[in-house]
């Protein structure tokens, strides 16, 4: 220590004191002297990042207290009884400095587990390793691993296990007897839920300790043509995957250059059209900063499907040391589907069920949040990513029977409901749906969940319902009537007889010559400026055939200066030739007659001499 898992820096674990109150819960156990550190907003300047130290410490009450401090402000504490609260005074703090209501500045405040989160205690890292400290012996499991019982318990379970299962094949009729007088009853040993069916693509099942779930129901996978569209609107507020697509567009609106004011009405119609909107969004998703303004021109034809196709199908090349060569990586759809969605070509696209394609979306915002650094650079350049996981939502609360409840901020009132498995002979899969649609049954659904809060005393539960009721439902309801009153007041004034006046008549009658006559004007302009450009054009065409000609007779030109010059080159080498030529013979000449002198006596040789001599003189006095 210390070590950094995720976005929490683990720098103590501390010891596990046993009889403290408050040491553990149903979920977690609290290390007195554990200390972690995280990145968040600072309570100096929110918008920018601060590092806060969590720690366990003994309080003088003899109760386990939460203490959270920012490098920032040490001298300002953040204290609780529970990890939940000391992060909420942080967040308090923080939304006030904004001038938000504490209540009203996000529904991830009521968050159940947040402190927990901010703490490290949800991260199974952390937990385990906080399992293995000496005394964790003497709690419960956490509730992912089931009870943990003494051994004796457990082979009494195990032994009645057994009889269940060699117990004989029973007929229909007597187990329905047999289940009709177990039921009410408590405190009975498990029983074995129906058989499994064989999982298909797009489905998952949760598998805990002695706990069978059977497969989840085929949400969107049935045929779009055996539906219509009000059973496919409901259907999409079943898939959790559209839910969260819809949620990452928000907050990376304005890096992605995606509509603000898109309800979600309006992105379930352009979902399940597959309008040009869509075709943007996928654009955006796939392509890199600097490339987006070019979606809304790619939209236009089904270069985006081939886009994602090919992205689907894509391989990557890697070195196989076992192998000793290069290999290549499964495609990229085998990372979330079972079968490629498009095999032979983009028009399966449109065939396709709805889950599939929020699943594709789905897995494309992920690759956008899960990248690395430098990926994320290229995408989101003005994007901090101190702790992309903040980025995340989570479950705004959750109710005593274990549902979680997911609220999006802008939804105009959609309130989703997440149902945890339950195992035994109902065993049933967790499902994901929308209780409420509109503010109305928000504010209804509200009550009830205020209600049952109160009863249940989950605190929560309790505090989430109330935001709902007194805050978040009123302000829905406000702007629902301000667009109504905005519509009628619209369809009043089209239906209004408008007055007119000859002044009036006459304005629109010379506004109307005075449009003719601007239209006239720009046709003639126009056609000034077609013949213009025609004139250009022929100018232009005359000056390069005129230059087309000039270049052909300066080349004649060339090409007869060039011959002249061969030929007087050609000449003044035979003319130099020539006097070699004659140089020569003039040398042989002269060395045969000296040869032919030097045959004849002296005295002959002398007269001839003196002979030349005296016609050399001749000549010279001539």
């Amino acid at each position: 220590l210390p070590r950094t898992i995720g976005a929490v820096t683990l720098e103590a674990l501390g010891e596990i004191q046993a009889d403290l109150k408050g040491s553990h819960d149903k979920d977690y156990i609290f290390p007195v002297g554990f200390r972690s550190s995280r990145k968040h907003a600072s309570i100096m300047d929110p918008s920018k990042k601060g590092v806060y130290t969590s720690e366990v410490i003994k309080g003088e009450d003899g109760r386990v207290r939460f203490r959270v401090v920012c490098e920032d402000d040490r001298t300002q504490v953040f204290e609780d009884s529970t990890a939940n609260g000391a992060w909420g005074l942080v967040f308090d703090h923080i939304a006030s400095m904004t001038r938000r209501s504490s209540r009203a500045s996000s529904a991830n405040m009521f968050q159940s587990d947040r402190g927990i989160e901010q703490f490290g205690f949800s991260t199974e890292k952390i937990k385990k390793a906080i399992a293995e400290l000496p005394g964790a012996e003497a709690f419960m499991k956490l509730r992912q691993g089931g009870t943990n019982k003494p051994t004796k318990e457990k082979e009494k379970e195990k032994e009645k296990r057994r009889e269940v299962e060699e117990k004989p094949e029973v007929s229909s009729k007597d187990k329905k007897k047999k289940g009709a007088q177990k039921r009410g009853k408590k405190n009975e040993g498990y029983v074995q839920p129906p058989p499994m069916e064989m999982l298909r693509m797009g489905e998952f099942r949760c598998m805990e300790e002695d706990i069978e779930v059977i497969p989840a129901s085929h949400h969107g996978m049935v045929s779009l043509s055996s539906m219509d569209e009000q059973s496919q609107r409901k259907m999409l507020h079943e898939i959790w995957e559209l839910a969260a697509v819809q949620h990452f567009l928000r907050c990376f609106r304005t890096s992605l250059g995606i509509v603000s004011n898109l309800t979600t009405e309006d992105f379930h119609t352009a979902f399940l059209e597959c309008s040009s909107v869509m075709k943007v969004i996928h654009l955006r998703l796939m392509l890199k900063a600097a490339d987006r303004k070019k979606a809304p021109e790619m939209a236009d034809n089904e270069s985006w499907l081939y886009m994602l196709r090919s992205r689907l199908q894509s391989q990557e090349d890697y070195w196989d040391e076992d192998m000793g060569r290069w290999e290549k990586t499964e495609p990229e759809w085998s990372s979330f589907l079972e079968e490629d969605p498009m095999p032979e070509g983009i028009e399966q696209y449109y065939q396709l069920p709805l889950r599939i394609r929020a699943l594709i979306l789905w897995h494309l915002c992920e690759c956008l949040l899960d990248g690395n650094e430098e990926h994320r650079a290229a995408n989101f350049p003005n994007v901090e990513w101190d702790d992309a996981d903040a980025l995340r939502l989570f479950p705004s609360c959750h109710d005593s029977h274990g549902n979680a409840y997911w609220y999006l901020e802008g939804s105009d009132g959609i309130l989703y409901r997440e149902s945890p498995p339950h195992a035994g002979h109902k065993a049933r899969a967790p499902s994901f749906q929308s209780v409420s649609l509109n503010h109305n049954e928000l504010m209804d659904v509200g009550k009830e969940m205020l209600a049952e809060g109160k009863k249940k005393k989950k605190h929560g539960l309790q505090h989430f319902a109330k935001w709902l009721v007194e805050e978040e439902g009123p302000k829905l309801a406000s702007k629902a009537l301000a667009r109504e009153r905005a519509k009628s007041k619209q369809a009043l004034l089209e239906m209004m007889p408008r007055k007119r006046s000859s002044r009036v008549a006459e304005k629109e009658e010379r506004e109307k010559l005075e449009e003719e006559e601007r239209q006239r004007k720009a046709q003639e302009m126009e056609l000034m400026r077609l013949e213009q450009e025609k004139k250009k054009k022929e100018r232009e065409r005359e000056m390069r055939l005129k230059e087309r000609q000039e270049q052909i007779e300066q080349k004649i030109r060339d090409d007869e200066r060039a011959r002249l010059l061969n030929e007087a080159e050609r000449e003044r080498r035979l003319r130099k030739r020539r006097r070699l030529l004659q140089k020569e013979l003039l040398q042989k000449g002269e060395s045969g007659e000296e040869d032919r002198n030097s045959s004849q006596p002296v005295r002959a040789s002398g007269r001839i001499a003196e002979g030349r001599q005296g016609n050399w003189w001749e000549t010279g006095n001539k």
